[in-house]
């Protein structure tokens, strides 16, 4: 299966630490990102991986962004729709969720992300790792 690469291993662009943006505004940008490749991630392990050409793409509005993912055959994972209403920065990615901080007790629907990691390389994304509510699992979407 995969091979396992640690995102310190990896020269991902940085940001800076500002979760839900209790240090200022952070810019919003539609994501238009063609992947080639999915890995799905249930308790550590690597259970499905595969060479896929697919789409994900969002639109920002009311400063909440809405996703549009292309999930044939990875399907039974993940939702093919969902919005996020925080956006915070940290370390080496642009994290969108709904209740970052757990303060507002949300329940979530079977394979609905309840947040995505975007990380970049010189600006472009080269990944979105989705973790999944109500299930320990994570999809990762690469370029």
């Amino acid at each position: 299966m995969a091979n396992f690469k640690s995102n310190s291993e990896i020269n991902y662009d940085r940001f800076p630490t500002n979760l839900c943006e209790m240090f200022g505004k952070i810019p919003r940008k539609n994501i238009d990102f063609t992947f080639s490749k999915i890995e799905i991630w249930f308790s550590g392990q690597c259970i499905f991986e595969k060479e896929k050409t697919g789409k994900l793409t969002s639109e920002i509005k009311n400063g909440n962004i809405s996703f549009v993912l292309n999930n044939d055959g990875f399907s039974d994972y993940i939702k093919p729709s969902f919005e996020f209403e925080e956006i915070s920065t940290t370390s080496n990615r642009i994290v969108w969720s709904n209740d970052i901080m757990n303060n507002k007790g949300l329940r979530y629907a079977d394979l609905q992300p309840y947040l995505v990691s975007l990380f970049f390389i010189d600006g472009d994304l080269v990944k979105a790792a989705f973790n999944i509510a109500n299930q320990n699992t994570m999809v990762e979407l690469y370029k």
